[in-house]
């Protein structure tokens, strides 16, 4: 029992401190590169925990300084853990910044790919003016899904100079993954949200935007075994889908933020597994 009570008290802060996240992208990453023949995949993977640890702690500083942003258990988190969330800042700045000069071979295309997304990154959040790119309709979760795509495909794909037109294309249908998997994160902030974002639950209305989730989802599981046929005989894939499909069809009003930034974001994890094994 004592461990059980431990393992409840640990689970917020690993939730609220970024750590599922940065597991999600560095596992899934890890699973796209294993795909494409990456070499070096774990060393990608070690860059992409890393950097998203200090792309979304650094977001959730600068959220805690603009008195605009709502709220949120998770807001007052970081507000009681600013000393331990600057501490990770620095140690995921210093990891993610030497595992970069370890794996950089020198493709221009591929920096400016990366320095890209840090940018989008940054100015999702920070205001230019009165102007961020989190304000612009409709653009807010398209955002993350480049940022992903960029992240967990393209950089490894251009820094190794791997351009076969299958990769490319296999790495470009995780934008409708990474599209249908935070469409119920924008169910989740319609309390929080303002009307001028335009996300797609506001647009299409609760019910709609689920079944937009699925349907995209399913079309993404579908392009994949198109695409790399050794996916087929891999149950370990059909198991992850259908469990991620599972929790979108669960997703409903009720559902408090540790289904979304706990078991949904767990489920990235549980299939860049599962496309890690042949």
């Amino acid at each position: 029992m004592k461990f059980v009570e431990k393992l409840k008290a640990l689970l917020p802060f690993f939730i609220y401190s970024n750590g599922v996240v940065s597991l999600a992208t560095a596992v899934l990453g890890y699973g796209i590169c294993i795909q494409n023949n990456i070499p070096n995949a774990l060393e990608y993977c070690f860059f992409l925990f890393f950097s998203t640890l200090l792309t979304y702690n650094t977001q959730r500083f600068l959220k805690a300084e603009q008195a605009s942003y709502a709220i949120t258990k998770h807001m007052v988190w970081v507000n009681k853990h600013r000393t331990f969330l600057l501490f990770m800042l620095i140690i995921s700045a210093i990891a993610s910044g030497v595992s970069f000069l370890f794996l950089y071979n020198g493709n221009w295309l591929s920096f400016g790919l990366l320095s890209l997304s840090a940018l989008i990154s940054l100015f999702y959040i920070k205001n230019i003016g009165n102007f961020n790119l989190r304000g612009v309709p409709q653009l807010k979760i398209h955002l993350i899904a480049l940022i992903w795509v960029v992240a967990t495909a393209y950089f490894p794909l251009f820094n190794e100079n791997k351009l076969e037109f299958n990769s490319i294309l296999y790495g470009s249908i995780h934008y409708l993954y990474i599209i249908a998997i935070t469409i119920p994160f924008d169910i989740r902030d319609l309390k929080y949200d303002d009307p001028k974002y335009k996300t797609i639950p506001q647009i299409l209305g609760f019910n709609k935007a689920k079944q937009l989730s699925v349907f995209l989802m399913v079309l993404y599981f579908l392009l994949s075994l198109y695409l790399k046929p050794v996916l087929q005989t891999n149950l370990y894939f059909y198991l992850a889908l259908a469990y991620t499909i599972v929790l979108l069809m669960l997703v409903n009003e009720k559902r408090n933020d540790f289904y979304y930034s706990g078991w949904l974001e767990a489920s990235i994890i549980v299939v860049g597994v599962s496309i890690s094994f042949y």
